[in-house]
Protein backbone atom coordinates (compact mmCIF):
# COMPACT_ATOMS: atom_id res chain seq x y z
CA UNK A 1 0.00 0.00 0.00
CA UNK A 2 0.90 3.57 -1.04
CA UNK A 3 0.97 6.38 1.14
CA UNK A 4 1.26 9.54 -0.57
CA UNK A 5 2.64 12.61 0.74
CA UNK A 6 -0.67 15.19 -0.22
CA UNK A 7 -0.46 19.02 0.64
CA UNK A 8 -3.61 19.43 2.94
CA UNK A 9 -2.34 21.98 5.35
CA UNK A 10 -4.43 24.94 3.51
CA UNK A 11 -7.73 22.74 3.89
CA UNK A 12 -7.02 21.88 7.22
CA UNK A 13 -6.09 25.67 8.02
CA UNK A 14 -9.29 26.64 6.07
CA UNK A 15 -11.67 23.79 8.51
CA UNK A 16 -9.69 25.17 11.82
CA UNK A 17 -10.75 29.01 11.09
CA UNK A 18 -13.81 28.01 10.08
CA UNK A 19 -14.35 26.29 13.48
CA UNK A 20 -13.20 28.96 15.20
CA UNK A 21 -15.56 31.43 13.96
CA UNK A 22 -18.60 29.21 15.21
CA UNK A 23 -17.00 28.77 18.59
CA UNK A 24 -16.18 31.85 19.16
CA UNK A 25 -19.83 33.96 17.35
CA UNK A 26 -22.15 33.57 20.28
CA UNK A 27 -25.79 32.88 19.06
CA UNK A 28 -27.44 36.23 18.91
CA UNK A 29 -30.64 35.15 20.30
CA UNK A 30 -29.00 34.19 23.29
CA UNK A 31 -26.86 37.24 24.15
CA UNK A 32 -30.45 39.26 23.81
CA UNK A 33 -32.86 36.78 25.52
CA UNK A 34 -30.37 36.49 28.61
CA UNK A 35 -32.56 36.33 31.88
CA UNK A 36 -31.86 36.34 35.43
CA UNK A 37 -33.85 34.55 38.28
CA UNK A 38 -33.83 35.48 41.92
CA UNK A 39 -34.78 34.49 45.13
CA UNK A 40 -34.88 36.80 48.10
CA UNK A 41 -34.19 33.90 51.35
CA UNK A 42 -34.28 37.09 54.16
CA UNK A 43 -36.28 36.39 57.24
CA UNK A 44 -38.08 40.08 56.43
CA UNK A 45 -39.42 38.72 52.82
CA UNK A 46 -40.46 35.63 54.94
CA UNK A 47 -42.51 37.90 57.13
CA UNK A 48 -43.60 40.22 54.85
CA UNK A 49 -45.36 37.12 53.00
CA UNK A 50 -46.56 35.66 55.62
CA UNK A 51 -48.04 39.06 56.38
CA UNK A 52 -49.71 39.55 53.62
CA UNK A 53 -51.66 36.08 54.41
CA UNK A 54 -54.83 35.75 55.71
CA UNK A 55 -55.32 34.30 58.91
CA UNK A 56 -57.48 30.98 57.85
CA UNK A 57 -59.09 31.06 61.27
CA UNK A 58 -58.75 34.24 63.01
CA UNK A 59 -61.37 32.95 65.89
CA UNK A 60 -59.24 29.88 66.89
CA UNK A 61 -56.09 31.70 66.75
CA UNK A 62 -57.71 34.52 69.34
CA UNK A 63 -58.82 31.74 71.54
CA UNK A 64 -55.18 30.35 71.75
CA UNK A 65 -53.00 33.11 72.02
CA UNK A 66 -55.93 34.57 74.99
CA UNK A 67 -55.31 30.76 76.58
CA UNK A 68 -51.51 30.87 76.71
CA UNK A 69 -51.08 34.66 77.52
CA UNK A 70 -53.40 33.81 80.51
CA UNK A 71 -51.88 30.50 81.93
CA UNK A 72 -54.49 27.94 80.82
CA UNK A 73 -53.50 26.29 77.87
CA UNK A 74 -53.14 22.30 78.66
CA UNK A 75 -50.69 20.44 76.32
CA UNK A 76 -52.31 16.91 76.19
CA UNK A 77 -48.58 15.00 76.08
CA UNK A 78 -50.09 11.66 74.91
CA UNK A 79 -52.18 13.00 72.05
CA UNK A 80 -48.75 14.98 70.99
CA UNK A 81 -46.49 12.08 71.34
CA UNK A 82 -48.73 10.05 68.99
CA UNK A 83 -49.00 13.04 66.57
CA UNK A 84 -45.47 13.27 66.49
CA UNK A 85 -44.79 9.32 66.29
CA UNK A 86 -47.20 9.28 63.31
CA UNK A 87 -45.62 12.18 61.65
CA UNK A 88 -42.02 10.25 62.08
CA UNK A 89 -43.82 7.08 60.01
CA UNK A 90 -45.41 8.92 57.68
CA UNK A 91 -41.98 11.02 57.08
CA UNK A 92 -39.96 7.41 57.27
CA UNK A 93 -42.42 5.88 54.01
CA UNK A 94 -42.07 8.82 52.02
CA UNK A 95 -38.30 9.22 52.01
Amino acid sequence: MKIENTNNTQTIEASQRQNNKIIQKPAPETEKNKTTDSVDLSIEAASKSLKSLPISNAERVAELKSAIENGSYKIDNEKLANNIIASEKELSNTG
